[in-house]
């Protein structure tokens, strides 16, 4: 089964592969029809997307990210494999390839998935609360990898 992405790729985040020089960056960069997917050996499951940063998950729980590493929200750092600005093709998200992931969100500039086990994985810009006198304040916690709660499936 094919996966097909359209609409703007300034930042790769269609997976289609893009090179500067086929406007990546450029706010003109788009796709006005579909284009099939390449570089998943096997279906998509579930696809979202968030300002800039695609998340999907395929039917084995494989998780992977595309398009702009802003604030860590691909997983691979604050940017992608090896420096990279934009990923511009599927790549999986390297702290979880031992994970069976069974759901994702996107945020603006954060991803989020469910494991099979239960834990719940954060990523990108996030902001949490923390436990202190007087009550609860906002931490902001720029994570460019996940990290997971001790919900559900324990760890």
């Amino acid at each position: 089964m094919s996966l097909y992405t359209w609409g703007s790729d300034r930042y790769g985040q269609l997976g289609l592969g893009r090179s500067a020089a086929q406007g990546l960056g450029q706010a003109s960069a788009c796709k006005p029809g579909p284009a099939a997917l390449t570089g998943l050996e096997v279906s998509a499951k579930k696809v979202v997307g968030g300002d800039g940063h695609t998340i999907l998950v395929n039917e084995f729980g494989d998780l992977y990210a595309m398009g702009r590493s802003r604030e860590g929200a691909l997983g691979s750092g604050s940017a992608g494999a090896g420096g990279q600005r934009y990923v511009t093709a599927p790549q999986r998200v390297p702290a979880l390839e031992d994970e069976a992931i069974v759901d994702v969100a996107a945020g603006a500039h954060t991803s989020v998935a469910l494991s099979a086990a239960g834990r719940v994985y954060l990523w990108g810009l996030v902001h949490r609360d923390v436990e202190g006198e007087g009550g609860a304040a906002v931490e902001h916690a720029n994570g460019s990898s996940p990290w997971g709660s001790r919900g559900g499936g324990g760890g």
